[in-house]
């Protein structure tokens, strides 16, 4: 027994650490879901942020050894030396170098090696590159625009000689203060010196962040508690040579924020919207520098750098900068000429925009031509910097195009010397590409008594470069530096191979025997192909590529290889064996296809329709129908399809009110049987209301009193249309039985009220670019006299839609429409009883994505009249007036829109119709 409570007693025990394990794995499978896309989510938001390097060059001038760093934005850095070993590390945060990591030996003088490194995740990427010493070293790291370019010396650290670094000095971060209302909240960092730092946002949480490039946090606490309606709380992390602060953010919504650097501190100021303008103190501007360095002209406004502003381009070469929150001294209000300092800038006008409470100014900028131009924020200033390059057609915010200085020395026997380098950016492009191939095979050719040339070529960098030049080759390779001297042409081309394989291409190079010579070169950092290029029309050499492999010999010799098969080719035109194939069209008529087909065929080919089967007969050389056959497969294809509705909404609301009134009076007096007098009035009882009730005879004619009383004639006979199932009436009599005096007074009154909607929904589908047509109604019938007698025709009152659908590349449609609503108006008729027509219709062409709903055409019509009838001038009378007219008022409101949806039918494959 005590065995078996035992066993029972195990089992439980297995059971309970299963279940245990059980929810311990369930929990850690929830956890790694949950982070997944926070995760992604904040990967996101870091690569928005994330500055790449887009090169790196290392030259070797004398004594010194330059490391140039060139990114896609402007670079914030971090340096610091390490003792045991000497070491120099330069901290890039939020930057990609990883393209270009790895170790590399140097050895030259106290520089040992050098390694590129990327480190961190998320928040916390960052770029190092780190630079080995065996003792001490000079150095000067020196911010370029869009880079940073460090200079490292050979030679041994001496006292007295070091170097500081101009741009990035350390400082410390002496105290955090912040304090903050409902809606504002301020964080002042006091610091030993100027804090250079860098800004950005993360979400996921909803979070601000700061990186002091050049500060050192000492302060005990990193974490700081905030209450404030929409900041949650301040967090530090510290790195070397450098301090993050995370700035949480409690709201659903990134508050306003400006960040200023001063002198011993840095001001941050946050809002939210409805409190952003209270951040924008308005500045008071007093200068404006304008300057001219190596063709870039400058304007640079003082202290507008933390102001709003944006950019209008009003012509070509006119530009419009509008400045918020700032007063422009009246001193510096007014036109500056500078087209004898610039030849990028005509001139430019600054002033003050009225009213003055708006506090805004603007500049207008006169360019010379379509200049590219750009704008950013120094520090306290507006920088706006305009570029001397060749004018374009279109303004596109590009790059300067880059010229290189090509220099041609010759030497002694079959040598050539090319010694490249580098312009200023702003140099003139003087010689076009055809040009400089002229030229340049000219140089290549001289003789040594002759003195050395200078060419001007323009190298076209990889992005896109707009403007007047021809359009040239576009090299892809990797940048790569060579020097050589006396080297043989052969020799050359095996070392481009090899970069073609470090830049992950398989090039095989194949050279004839009569490729000789040799070459002097020094190259800086160009691609390899380009490279390539410029060895073999220096040595008037040719290529062939084959997939992978590459064929070089002499240009003459690859003529007239080219000419040979030129010439074989024609021969096997005129002798080749025609073959004769039947190619059927699936989509579509094959009679539209022949005048595509006929150019891709040869002199002898012919191509001939069969429209029982809807085919094109081919009779050709093989290799020419096949590629007739490329050309029809890629026509051939099913046709899109459209699947039109429309909807024609129609509303009706009518309204009248019809008032009447009928009273008259009888009255006789007779005076001593002399004379008699009296009141009546012109019309007769009869005209009264056929359904009311007639006091005086009774309902439907039967007397009611014991006299009978004679109808009284109405004085005023004015009655509304009421009649049986419409309106109604109210009658009153005063009579006097023994005199025979009557009044008699009828009321009458109609009111119709009527609402009606109609909805017609036609539908239908037709092909890509093909008319459809669908209606529906009905034809009426009427006669005409003629000489043949009398004629039946008909016209039509129907619903119709007839539309042409056009479909774009990006799944728009184009179409062409037209909408028909015509109804039969039986209310008016001709004179033989045939009905007019009411016509609706709407004709247009519009553009519509698919399946979104647009609204072509509505018509709204309103018609509203009164009308009044009684006796004059007692009618006009107030209150009283209504005893002597009729008054009737009818509204009419009709109202249609047309409303129509296109939706592209998808193409079904054979995997979901299966």
């Amino acid at each position: 027994m005590w065995k078996e409570a035992l066993q029972s007693k195990r089992s439980l025990r297995r059971e309970a650490m299963s279940f245990k394990i059980t929810r311990l794995t369930l929990l850690v499978c929830f956890l790694l879901f949950v982070s997944i896309p926070f995760n992604r989510a904040l990967g996101i938001e870091i690569e928005k942020l994330r500055l790449k390097i887009e090169g790196v060059d290392i030259q070797e001038l004398n004594d010194v050894l330059k490391f140039t760093m060139k990114a896609d934005k402007s670079i914030n850095f971090t340096s610091y030396i390490q003792e045991n070993p000497w070491k120099l590390i330069v901290e890039l945060p939020v930057v990609d170098i990883s393209k270009f990591s790895g170790d590399r030996e140097v050895n030259k003088g106290i520089v040992q090696s050098y390694s590129i490194q990327q480190k961190g995740r998320n928040e916390n990427y960052t770029g190092v590159l780190e630079i080995n010493f065996t003792s001490r070293p000079q150095y000067n790291i020196e911010k370029i625009e869009n880079g940073i370019v460090i200079t490292v010396s050979k030679n041994a650290y001496v006292k007295g000689q070091e170097k500081t670094i101009e741009t990035s000095s350390r400082i410390s971060i002496k105290n955090v203060i912040y304090s903050g209302e409902r809606n504002k909240f301020i964080m002042i960092l006091e610091t030993t010196g100027k804090p250079e730092f860098l800004n950005y946002t993360l979400n996921n949480p909803l979070r601000v962040v700061f990186d002091i490039t050049n500060a050192i946090y000492e302060l005990p606490n990193n974490e700081f508690i905030v209450r404030n309606s929409f900041i949650g709380g301040i967090r530090v992390e510290k790195f070397p040579g450098m301090t993050r602060m995370f700035v949480d953010v409690s709201s659903d919504k990134l508050p306003v924020f400006i960040p200023k650097a001063e002198n011993n501190k840095l001001v941050i100021e946050f809002a939210l919207d409805d409190e952003k303008e209270s951040l924008r103190k308005v500045v008071n501007i007093d200068v404006v520098d304008f300057s001219v360095k190596n063709g870039l002209a400058q304007i640079k406004i003082k202290k507008a750098g933390y102001q709003d502003y944006k950019a209008l381009k009003l012509k070509e070469n006119v530009l419009v900068f509008d400045i918020n929150h700032v007063n422009v001294n009246k001193t510096i209000q007014k036109t500056y000429d500078t087209s004898e300092a610039s030849d990028v800038l005509k001139s430019f006008t600054i002033y003050q925009l009225k009213p003055l409470e708006e506090n805004k100014a603007r500049i207008v900028i006169d360019l010379k031509g379509a200049f590219p131009y750009r704008s950013y924020k120094e520090g306290d200033d507006l920088v706006l910097e305009f570029y001397k390059e060749v004018p374009v057609a279109q303004s596109k915010k590009e790059e300067p195009v880059k010229t290189k200085e090509i220099k041609a020395q010759p030497v002694v026997s079959d040598t050539k010397q090319i010694v490249v380098k580098k312009e200023d950016t702003s140099t003139k492009l003087s010689n076009g590409p055809e040009k400089k191939e002229e030229q340049l095979k000219k140089t290549a050719s001289e003789e040594v008594k002759q003195p050395p040339t200078e060419i001007k070529v323009s190298i076209k960098p990889k992005q896109e470069v707009t403007g007047a030049t021809t359009q040239q080759q576009q090299y892809k390779g990797i940048p790569i530096t060579i020097t050589l001297k006396d080297a043989d042409i052969q020799h050359i081309l095996k070392l481009l191979a090899d970069a073609a394989r470090e830049d992950g291409q398989i090039l095989n190079i194949v050279a004839s025997d009569d490729v000789k010579g040799k070459l002097s070169i020094q190259l800086e950092r160009v691609p390899w192909d380009q490279v390539l290029d410029l060895v073999l029309e220096v040595n008037n050499l040719g290529m062939k590529k084959i997939g992978n492999i590459i064929r070089i010999m002499p240009k003459d010799r690859l003529k007239k290889e080219q000419e040979e098969l030129l010439a074989a080719s024609k021969v096997k035109e005129k002798l080749g064996t025609l073959e004769l194939e039947i190619v059927p069209i699936n989509y579509g008529e094959a009679q539209e296809l022949v005048d595509k087909i006929k150019p891709l065929l040869s002199s002898r080919g012919t191509v001939t329709v069969d429209k029982r089967n809807n085919s094109l007969i081919i009779n050709d050389l093989k290799e020419y129908i096949i590629e007739a056959k490329k050309l029809i497969n890629k026509l051939d294809t099913p046709p899109q399809q459209v699947v039109i509705e429309a909807r024609v909404v129609e509303a009706t609301s009518d309204f009248s009110r019809e008032i009447g009134i009928q009273w008259g009076v009888r009255y006789a007096q007779t005076y001593n049987n002399a004379y008699r007098w009296g009141i009546s009035g012109p019309g007769t009882r009869a005209d009264t209301a056929t359904n009311t009730v007639d006091i005086l005879t009774g309902i439907g004619g039967t007397a009611v009193l014991d006299t009978t009383v004679p109808p009284v004639p109405y004085f005023l006979n004015l009655p509304a249309a009421i009649g049986q199932g419409a309106g109604g009436g109210i009658n009153f009599a005063l009579v006097n039985l023994k005199s025979g005096h009557a009044l008699d007074i009828q009321l009458s009154a109609l009111e119709n009220r009527g609402m009606g909607k109609i909805l017609s929904r036609p539908k239908i589908t037709t092909l890509n670019n093909v008319e459809a047509n669908i209606q529906q109604g009905s034809s009426i019938p009427y006669e005409t006299l003629s000489d043949r007698g009398t004629q039946t025709q008909f016209i039509d009152a129907n619903l119709q839609l007839t539309v042409t659908p056009r479909i774009t590349p990006d799944n728009s449609i184009i179409l062409k429409v037209k909408v028909s609503n015509n109804n039969p108006n039986t209310s008016l008729r001709s004179a033989r009883g045939v009905p007019s027509i009411d016509k609706n219709e709407a004709t247009t062409e519009i553009l519509v994505r698919d399946g979104q709903t647009i609204v072509i055409g509505g018509i709204i019509r309103n018609k509203e009249s009164v009308s009044r009838n009684g006796i004059p001038f007692l009618m006009d009378i107030p209150v009283i007036g209504w005893l002597f007219r009729k008054e009737i008022k009818t509204v009419e409101n009709r109202e249609l829109l047309i409303f129509l949806t296109p939706n592209i039918v998808k193409k079904i494959t054979e995997t979901e119709a299966s």
